[in-house]
């Protein structure tokens, strides 16, 4: 999470193999919800993971304990959102010089 007393932005990585639309639309509007920012300041990113459940999409018998999954990374997603809030500390940015060889 970033904020500059002005705006906040979350970035959010998740270990899936990709993030379907209806999670982004779901989770996105929670986190905004959650931390009083625009949904146009949160970025997801998948770590395109082969080791987690793929997005059911019809074209496979589905799975019985996707539902169950699929709601605990929701709440998973939201409380690393509340912890990093909780946590949230001064930092300072700046740009570095390119080095010149």
């Amino acid at each position: 999470m970033l904020d500059n007393h002005v705006n906040r932005a979350a970035l959010v990585g998740v270990d899936l193999i990709v993030i379907d639309e209806p999670l982004w639309q779901e989770i996105s509007r929670r986190i905004a919800l959650e931390l009083h920012c625009p949904v146009e300041n949160i970025v997801m990113s998948a770590t395109h993971s082969h080791s987690s459940p793929y997005p059911e999409d019809g074209k496979k018998p589905s799975d019985p304990n996707y539902a169950v999954f699929r709601n605990n990374l929701k709440e998973g997603i939201l409380a690393a959102i509340r912890e990093a809030k909780a946590k949230l500390q001064p930092a300072r940015m700046a740009s570095i010089p390119a080095l010149v060889t």
